[in-house]
């Protein structure tokens, strides 16, 4: 027999989100909590079986499920609709390095299964919609996924301001250099071409090749360079000019 705990978050109108503490994702959602707990040891077996699937030695004990409810959080927020911002005092525990790495091998092979999915499906299935209330087409789906793991990683940001914009930067070119190192050979070499982005109001589609990736990067960065230095001695001159 295996304990598994519970955290609940329920919305405004009964609608409850279930979580696992012991399984990291492992999840379980109804419109009401009854319903929603009902569902937890069939989510629980689910994610044990994938585990199983991927390799992993899952004891037969884990398959004898009972469920303890450690915290309950209602807020005002759409759980129904997928929403989530509950804090569980679990979430105040610091993480390990063993459980960092933990997540870490979770995360990659959601993602191997995520890319394996994507290769199923048709290109002209990528933007279709059965209707006008789906809000979201698969291609929109995977840009939100990219979106949000984006935000989730800001939401590290430390409190001081000075410290936190250099972290950002940091954060950003870790993934950017992990990115530019691993250019495919096709990708040294050819043009392709994208709506273009930023304030100009161009819609032509822009080329681009990896090179120009590179001048960009370093062209943009030097431009702002010299946008800073200019505010920065804006800045010391009226300070200067209130100090005399």
């Amino acid at each position: 027999m295996t304990v598994y705990h519970l955290c609940l978050e329920i919305g405004p109108d009964g609608s409850t989100q279930v979580f696992v503490e012991e399984l990291p994702g492992c999840y379980s959602r109804a419109p009401t909590r009854e319903e929603a707990m009902a569902k937890g040891p069939l989510k629980i077996k689910e994610y044990l079986d994938w585990l199983s699937e991927r390799g992993e030695d899952v004891s037969p004990d884990a398959y004898e499920i009972e469920t303890v409810v450690s915290e309950e959080v209602t807020g005002d927020w759409p759980v129904e609709e997928g929403d989530s911002q509950a804090l569980f005092r679990f979430d105040l525990e610091p993480v390990t390095d063993e459980e960092i790495e933990r997540y870490l091998t979770l995360m990659r092979r959601l993602r191997h299964d995520l890319l394996e999915l994507v290769s199923t499906i048709p290109e002209e299935a990528m933007e279709w919609r059965p209707d006008e209330e789906t809000p979201r087409h698969m291609k929109r789906i995977l840009e939100h996924i990219a979106e949000v793991e984006y935000f989730y990683m800001t939401r590290l940001r430390q409190r001081e301001y000075v410290e936190w914009p250099l972290r950002f930067m940091e954060l950003t070119r870790e993934l950017t250099e992990l990115r530019l190192r691993n250019l495919s050979e096709e990708e040294r070499h050819e043009v392709s071409y994208h709506r273009p982005g930023g304030w100009t109001g161009r819609t032509e589609p822009e080329g681009w090749t990896a090179r120009k990736v590179f001048r960009r990067f370093l062209w943009h960065e030097r431009l702002h360079m010299k946008t800073i230095e200019k505010l920065l001695a804006k800045f010391r001159e009226l300070r200067e000019g209130q100090e005399e």
